[in-house]
C-alpha cells in the first residue's frame, strides 16, 4: 500500500510517498512556495493561496506520473492561519499566517484583539459569539 504525506508549510511544499509494506520511502520532494505577499501594512503576514496550490497539484501529478495513485493521502500544515472562501470552497482572502500581526495593533480604545480575546477566553460560548459579532456593542465596551 503506498501512502503518501503532504505538508503546506510556512515557506514549503513537502510530500512523501511511502511504501507501507516494505516501510521503504518511494518518493519525496520540497519545494519553496515563495508565496509571500507585499502589504503596505509590516504587521501583515499574508501569502498568495493559489500560488501554494498551483505547487501542490504541479507535484502530486508528478508524484502520481511517476509512482501512481496512492492508497491513502494524509495532510499537515502551517502553524494557524486564517482564509476566506466562499460558499463553493474558492479562496476569497490572502492566507493570513500564524506569523501575522494585525491583533497587536491597538484598537479605539488602545487595548489589542489579542487582549479582548483573551478575555473572552473567561466567557460562555453564547456571550463569546455575541462579543465576536458584536451584536451586543454595549456587550463588547464592557470587556
Amino acid at each position: 500500500m503506498k501512502i503518501m504525506g503532504i505538508d503546506i508549510g510556512t515557506t514549503t511544499v513537502s510530500i512523501v510517498l511511502t511504501d507501507t509494506e516494505t516501510g521503504k520511502l518511494l518518493a519525496r520532494e520540497t519545494v519553496e512556495h515563495n508565496s509571500f505577499l507585499q502589504s503596505s501594512r509590516p504587521e501583515q503576514k499574508i501569502q498568495d493561496p493559489g500560488q501554494i496550490y498551483e505547487i501542490v497539484r504541479e507535484l502530486l501529478a508528478k508524484m502520481q506520473g511517476e509512482h501512481g495513485l496512492p492508497d491513502g493521502i494524509g495532510f499537515t500544515g502551517q502553524m494557524h492561519g486564517m482564509l476566506y472562501v466562499d460558499a463553493s470552497g474558492m479562496a476569497v482572502s490572502p492566507l493570513y499566517t500564524w506569523q501575522d500581526g494585525s491583533g497587536e495593533i491597538p484598537l479605539e480604545d488602545g487595548r489589542t484583539c489579542v487582549e479582548i480575546l483573551s478575555l473572552l477566553s473567561d466567557l460562555t460560548w453564547r456571550q463569546a459569539g455575541d462579543a465576536l459579532t458584536c451584536r451586543d456593542r454595549s456587550f463588547c465596551m464592557r470587556l
